[in-house]
């Protein structure tokens, strides 16, 4: 089965190495699972919820379109991804699918209605 756990208060612009360990209702431990890197965006979230390519200005703009079209569609994580950023709307398991993608198309070509206010103080990558 797949397995999966939420990691909090990590360090803003760092590189954590994870691996999963389980065990059953007997303490039969499993062997290490494959290893993931991530990399946590670079400070705290300051605006609006859109940007996915976490840039210093915080600017929403087409980057942020690409980078979240390219990790959708393409597979893998650039060096940096804002998870809370690119969940622009709002889903509470933190889902980042073509719903989101759809919210920031319409925010930069169509409506250039306002994003959703940031609500996190900082993002990991999970």
């Amino acid at each position: 089965a797949i397995q999966s756990c939420v990691v909090t208060g990590l360090s803003a612009a760092t590189k954590y190495y994870f691996r999963m360990k389980t065990a059953d209702e007997k303490y039969n431990w499993s062997a290490l699972s494959n290893e993931i890197s991530m990399k946590t965006c670079g400070g705290p979230c300051v605006g609006s919820s859109g940007n996915v390519d976490c840039s210093p200005d915080d600017e929403v703009d087409i980057s942020d379109f690409t980078t979240l079209v390219n990790f959708l569609f393409l597979g893998g994580e650039p060096m940096c991804f804002c998870r809370t950023e690119a969940n622009i709307d709002g889903d509470p398991q933190g889902s980042i699918d073509i719903s989101d993608l759809s919210r920031l198309a319409d925010y930069l070509f169509i409506s250039l209605k306002p994003l959703s206010p940031c609500s996190g103080s900082g993002e990991s990558g999970q």
